[in-house]
C-alpha cells in the first residue's frame, strides 16, 4: 500500500522493502505479486503497482544488468513460470482499466525475456487473437494492443520477423475508417510505428505496401486529433525503416501533408512536419556518407520550392502569448525541418530563402524578424565548408543581424542570438570584419533576459574555438574581459533560469581549454579568482534541498574551470595554490553524504599530473575518495572518473604505498568482475593496471598472475561476442586496446626483475 501512496519517504522505503524481498527469495516474490494482482478483492491501485512491480523485477535500462534479471527470470522453475502467465494472460480483458494496463506491462516484459528463448512462443499469437476476438470488448483491445506494442517496440526484430504478417494483420483491421472505437484505433497506429521494424517481407510486396499505406492515408484524414498524430507517427517510421519505398507514394504525401500544415490543427501540422524532417534527415545522411549502395533519392529536392515556401510561411506562425521559448509549436517544427531539408540539398537552399530574410529582417512585425533570424541560423550546416557565396551572404547578414539584437521583442533578441552563435560555429569567416564588435555585442547580451543571456555564453563557447585562427587573434586580449564577465553573468539571481549559470561555466572552461601560448599569462592572472570562488562555492549557506542543489552544482563547475586551469598554467602556479586547491577538493568530496563529485575527482587528478611525486603529501586524504570511486560500479561514469584519476596518480608516483597499491588493485578487479560495470569501462581499468605496473615496477608481480586470469577471460569473450552493432564494434576496439595497454605496462613495468632480464 505504501509503494502505491503519495508520500515520497514512504513510498522509497516500500521500495526498499520489496526489493529485499526480491533478492531474498525471486520466486516467492513472484509469486507473491501474482498472488495480489489477481486478487479481485484487493485495492485497484495495489494491483496495478503491484504489475508495475513484477515488470520492474526483469526490466533494467542497463543492458548488463538486464542479460542479469533475464537469467534471474528463466532459472525459475518453468512450472512457476508458466503458472504465472497462466494467471495474468487473462487479465488483459479484465473489467478494470488499471489492473489491464499494469499487467500489458509485466506479461510484454516477460515476453520480451522469453520469446528470444522460445519459452512464449504462442505469446504474439495469442495477443493477435485476443485483439480480432475481442471485437465487443473496447478496453480488452485497447490493453491488448498496448501489451504488444510494448512488445514491438523492444524486441530484437529476428525474433518477430515470422510473426509480421499476423501481427499486421490484426492492427491494420484495428486501424481502419470501420472500427467504431477511436481510441482502438489510435492504439493499433501505434503499434504499427513500432510493429513496422520487422515488416521488411511485408513492405517488400507491393499489394501489401499499398494498402498499409492506404490505411495510414485514411488515418491521416480522420475526425479524431489523436488518430491523425498517430498515423503520421507510422509515417515517420515508414521514412526511417523503408525511405527506399517511399517514391511512388512522395506526390500523394506531399499534397496530404500540405493540407494538413496549412489547415489542421498545430500538433497534427507538427507531426506532418515531423515526417518531412525524417525524410529529409535520411537525405542528409546519405548525402554525407555518399554511399553507392545507398544513394538519396532527393525526393526533399524534387518538392523543394514547395516545401521551402510553406516552411517559410509557417516561421511567422510563432504564439503571440508565448513570449518565455516555452513548449514546441509549428514554426520550431518548421525551422527543424528547414534545417534539416539544408542538410539534404546543400546551399542550393540559399537562393530560396534569400528574398525572404531580406524582406523580413527589418520587418515591422516581430513575427517577421524572428522568423527570418532562425530561417538564417536553420540553413547552416554542420560538419560543412561553406562556400564563397554563402559567406558573402553572411557578410550581407551580420550588421542587420547586429541591430536585431536591440530589438524590443525578447524573442526576436533570443533567436538572433542563437543564429548569430551559430555563423561563429560553422562560418566563422563571415565574421572575420566584425569579429571585435561581434564578441562585444555577445558579452552586451550575458546582461538581457536569461534566455538571451544564455544564448550569448553560447556564442561565446563557440569563440573560444576561433582564437587559433589568424583573424580571430585579436579576441585573445579580451580573454580576461571576456571571463569576467561570463561569470559576472553566472552570479546573477536568475542564473538558475534557461541553464545560463551552467552555460556560463562551461564557456569559461572552454576558453581555457582553447587557450594558445599567448594566452597562458592571462589564464594564470585569474587562477587564483577561480580558487577564491571556489572558497565561496564550498562555505555557502544552505537552508534547504534547493539550496544545497545549487552549491553542489557551482562547485562541481568550478572544480572543471580549475581542473581544466590547472593543464594549462605552469606548474609552479600549481604547486604554489596546491595546498588550498586540494583542500577545496577534500571538503567538496566530503560534503556529499557519500556520493561521489566527480568533477572534484578530475580537480584532484589534475593536480597530481601537474606536481608529479610532489602530490604525495595530498595523497592520505585523497586517496580514499578515490577508492570510493572505484566501488561505484553501477554509476558507470563515477567508476571511470575514478579509474581515469587512479592513473593519474600512478603515473605522478605521488607516495602511492603498499597499502594503496593493495586496495586499488583488489577494487579495480573487484569491478572488472561484477555485472554491473559498464561495459564502456573495462578497456580503461586494463590500461590503468598497465600504468600502475609501470609505476610501481616488481612491486607489481603478486598482481600479474590473478590480472592475467581475468585479461584471458575478457580477451576470450571479446572473439566470442558478434560485432552486431556500431556500439559493440567500439566497445570490442576498446577493450581490446585496453588488454594490449594493460598487457605493454606490465611488461614493462616488470623488465627490471630477473626473469624479465632474461
Amino acid at each position: 500500500a505504501a509503494a502505491a501512496g503519495n508520500d515520497p519517504q514512504a513510498r522509497s522505503a516500500a521500495q526498499s522493502q520489496l526489493d529485499q524481498a526480491t533478492e531474498a527469495n525471486f520466486p516467492q516474490h513472484i509469486t507473491g505479486l501474482t498472488t495480489l494482482i489477481c486478487d479481485e478483492s484487493a485495492p485497484l491501485p495495489i494491483r496495478q503497482v503491484a504489475s508495475i512491480t513484477l515488470k520492474n523485477c526483469l526490466y533494467s535500462k542497463n543492458e548488463a544488468q538486464q542479460d542479469v534479471l533475464d537469467e534471474r527470470w528463466l532459472a525459475v522453475d518453468a512450472g512457476l513460470r508458466n503458472s504465472v502467465k497462466t494467471a495474468l494472460f487473462p487479465l488483459l480483458t479484465s473489467p478494470h482499466l488499471e489492473v489491464r494496463s499494469g499487467v500489458a506491462q509485466a506479461v510484454a516484459q516477460i515476453g520480451l525475456v522469453e520469446i528470444p528463448q522460445e519459452q512464449w512462443p504462442d505469446l504474439i499469437d495469442a495477443l493477435v487473437k485476443g485483439i480480432q476476438e475481442a471485437q465487443q470488448n473496447a478496453g480488452a483491445r485497447v490493453s491488448l494492443l498496448q501489451c504488444l506494442g510494448y512488445i514491438c517496440e523492444e524486441i530484437d526484430p529476428a525474433h518477430a520477423e515470422s510473426k509480421s504478417s499476423d501481427v499486421l494483420t490484426a492492427i491494420v483491421q484495428a486501424m481502419r475508417k470501420e472500427e467504431p472505437e477511436a481510441e482502438v484505433r489510435v492504439r493499433a497506429s501505434e503499434v504499427l510505428a513500432n510493429a513496422l521494424r520487422f515488416a521488411r517481407s511485408n513492405m517488400e510486396k507491393e499489394n501489401e505496401r499499398n494498402y498499409i499505406m492506404q490505411i495510414i492515408a485514411e488515418g491521416i484524414q480522420a475526425e479524431d486529433e489523436d488518430m491523425r498524430k498517430a498515423s503520421y507517427s507510422c509515417l515517420c517510421s515508414v521514412a526511417e525503416e523503408y525511405y527506399d519505398l517511399l517514391g511512388e507514394y512522395i506526390p500523394h504525401l506531399w499534397g496530404m501533408s500540405l493540407n494538413t500544415i496549412m489547415n489542421d490543427d498545430e500538433e497534427v501540422g507538427i507531426a506532418a512536419f515531423e515526417f518531412w524532417s525524417n525524410v529529409a534527415s535520411e537525405e542528409g545522411e546519405r548525402a554525407m556518407e555518399m554511399n553507392d549502395a545507398q544513394p538519396s533519392l532527393n525526393f526533399i529536392s524534387a518538392i523543394l520550392k514547395d516545401i521551402v515556401s510553406v516552411t517559410l510561411t509557417m516561421l511567422t506562425r510563432q504564439d503571440d502569448d508565448n513570449d518565455e521559448e516555452e513548449g514546441w509549436g509549428i514554426s520550431h517544427a518548421a525551422g527543424r525541418c528547414l534545417q534539416l531539408s539544408s542538410e539534404a540539398v546543400g546551399e542550393v537552399i540559399v537562393e530560396h530563402v534569400r528574398q525572404f530574410i531580406q524582406d523580413n529582417i527589418k520587418g515591422d512585425d516581430w513575427h517577421q524578424r524572428e522568423a527570418a533570424a532562425l530561417c538564417l541560423g536553420s540553413i547552416l550546416v554542420d560538419d560543412s565548408e561553406p562556400s564563397d557565396n554563402m559567406i558573402h551572404f553572411l557578410k550581407e547578414a551580420v550588421i542587420p543581424l547586429s541591430q536585431l539584437l536591440k530589438d524590443n521583442d525578447v524573442r526576436v533578441r533570443d533567436t538572433t542570438m542563437w543564429t548569430l552563435g551559430r555563423i561563429v560555429e560553422v562560418a566563422p569567416a563571415a565574421l572575420s570584419e566584425h569579429a571585435t564588435q561581434v564578441c562585444e555585442a555577445f558579452v552586451n547580451g550575458l546582461q538581457q533576459e536569461p534566455r538571451v543571456a544564455a544564448h550569448a555564453a553560447w556564442a561565446l563557447h563557440n569563440v573560444a574555438q576561433l582564437m587559433q585562427l589568424e583573424e580571430f587573434r585579436e579576441v585573445i586580449k579580451y580573454i580576461t574581459q571576456i571571463v569576467q564577465n561570463l561569470l559576472s553573468a553566472s552570479d546573477r539571481g536568475d542564473a538558475h533560469m534557461k541553464n545560463l549559470r551552467n552555460s556560463c561555466y562551461e564557456a569559461v572552461a572552454y576558453f581555457i581549454q582553447c587557450a594558445n601560448e599567448d594566452a597562458i599569462a592571462l589564464i594564470e592572472g585569474l587562477f587564483e579568482g577561480f580558487i577564491s570562488r571556489l572558497q565561496h562555492a564550498v562555505v555557502m549557506v544552505v537552508q534547504n534541498q534547493s539550496d544545497r542543489d545549487h552549491q553542489f552544482q557551482i562547485q562541481e563547475q568550478l572544480c572543471n574551470i580549475i581542473q581544466t586551469a590547472v593543464y594549462k598554467v605552469r606548474p609552479e602556479v600549481v604547486a604554489r595554490n596546491a595546498d588550498l586547491i586540494m583542500e577545496l577538493v577534500v571538503q567538496v568530496l566530503q560534503g556529499r553524504n557519500g556520493e561521489i563529485a566527480e568533477e572534484a575527482l578530475l580537480c584532484g587528478g589534475a593536480v597530481a599530473s601537474a606536481l608529479g611525486s610532489d602530490f604525495g603529501k595530498y595523497v592520505e586524504r585523497f586517496v580514499p575518495f578515490v577508492l570510493k570511486g572505484l566501488e561505484e560500479v553501477r554509476s558507470g561514469d563515477v567508476v571511470a572518473v575514478a579509474v581515469g584519476v587512479t592513473s593519474e596518480m600512478f603515473n605522478a608516483k605521488a607516495g602511492m604505498n603498499e597499502a594503496i597499491l593493495s586496495e586499488v588493485c583488489k577494487r579495480l578487479a573487484s569491478a572488472l568482475q561484477s555485472i554491473d560495470l559498464w561495459r564502456e569501462v573495462k578497456g580503461a581499468i586494463f590500461t590503468t593496471f598497465g600504468d600502475i605496473a609501470m609505476a610501481v615496477e616488481g612491486s607489481f608481480m603478486q598482481y600479474v598472475q590473478p590480472l592475467f586470469s581475468i585479461m584471458e577471460n575478457a580477451a576470450r569473450s571479446s572473439l566470442e561476442e558478434v560485432e552486431k552493432d556500431e556500439d559493440t564494434v567500439a566497445y570490442l576496439n576498446n577493450l581490446r586496446t585496453g588488454i594490449f595497454e594493460g598487457i605493454s605496462g606490465m611488461l614493462q613495468g616488470l623488465r627490471t626483475l630477473e626473469p624479465f632480464r632474461k
